[in-house]
């Protein structure tokens, strides 16, 4: 979860215009442990160019760190 919401505090306090898009196409975006994002874009859906990307979690993101 905070691999999403860090950056996206990030980008707020920027001034930075940004939206959560959902791989899966729907507009829930669902994290681990249960919680859940609403008011998400579906990828496929996104206007424009893309200025910025940032892809939270992927392989390994729940490993322990040693």
């Amino acid at each position: 979860m905070l691999d999403l919401v860090g950056p996206l505090e990030v980008l707020n306090r920027s001034r930075v215009r940004s939206r959560v898009a959902s791989p899966e196409g729907t507009t829930d975006c669902q994290l681990n442990h249960g919680f859940k994002i609403s008011d998400t874009v579906p990828f496929t859906n996104l206007a424009g160019q893309i200025d910025t990307l940032v892809v939270a979690g992927g392989p390994g993101a729940n490993d322990e760190l040693l």
